[in-house]
């Protein structure tokens, strides 16, 4: 029993916090050049409408594959907005403070 919670402790420890110093200002230049990109509205688009899906109701399991379907729409598009407001919001700060 011990070797297996030895070979998986490491799932179970906290995440260490990613502080913002650490973060590269590269990656942030590369998530908004993503943003920049033609495909990305098609793309948010696309996500926007997969969200909006009613749920299919026509029975138990149908329901919950469709509202999983519906949050994960949901969840990428909102961790996109994210990520493009934030590396935005580090860029700029940046830029101020030289």
């Amino acid at each position: 029993m011990t070797q297996f919670w030895e070979a998986t402790q490491r799932f179970f420890r906290p995440e260490p916090e990613e502080k913002e110093a650490d973060v590269d200002l590269s990656d942030c230049h590369e998530v908004v050049e993503f943003a920049r990109c033609a495909y990305y509205d098609k793309f948010m688009a696309y996500l926007e409408r997969g969200s909006d899906t009613p749920l299919d109701l026509k029975d138990g399991s149908t329901m919950l594959v469709s509202g999983s379907r519906v949050n994960t729409f949901k969840e990428i598009r909102g961790h996109l907005r994210r990520q493009v407001r934030e590396a935005h919001e580090l860029i700029d700060r940046e830029a101020r403070n030289g």
